[in-house]
């Protein structure tokens, strides 16, 4: 004989299993953005310090796809194109002598203005002084 209360529990088990499995897949969506190009006055040399030189950007962050697909409105998301814009922004805006420290700023500021909860920042500059070669800071953040 069945025992009522004793289904009750296990059909409330995984009712929550169900809920946490999708909610696992949902924070592990993300949106990446790739190859944002902007300029910046960064460099440690005199040379550098003149002349505003080109970065390449890449950004990825966890959203939930699941609910803005379910509604499909840019109010359930993150909106990329005013994310870009602000990149393009604060980097044009942000002079430093050092790629980490435009990596870290670049990033702490995209955290707290876009509330966001995992990111994966890289920034990618040719040295003027070691020509064919990219260098590249990543930072990558997760609460």
């Amino acid at each position: 004989m069945s025992d009522p209360k004793l289904n009750t529990r296990i059909k409330k088990t995984k009712r929550m299993e169900r809920a946490l499995s999708r909610n696992k897949r949902a924070s592990m969506n993300k949106i990446l953005i790739s190859g944002l190009i902007t300029h910046a006055i960064i460099g440690v040399r005199l040379n550098e310090q003149s002349i505003k030189q080109k970065l390449i950007i890449d950004l990825s962050f966890a959203v939930d796809i699941d609910r803005a697909a379910l509604h499909d409105s840019l109010l359930d998301t993150q909106d990329y194109s005013v994310i870009c814009s602000e990149i393009v922004s604060f980097v044009e805006k942000t002079p430093c002598q050092l790629l980490e420290t435009l990596t870290k700023k670049l990033s702490d500021y995209l955290i707290s203005q876009f509330q966001l909860q995992a990111l994966q920042l890289k920034i990618t500059k040719k040295p003027m002084d070691i020509p064919g070669v990219d260098v590249c800071v990543e930072i990558n953040s997760e609460f």
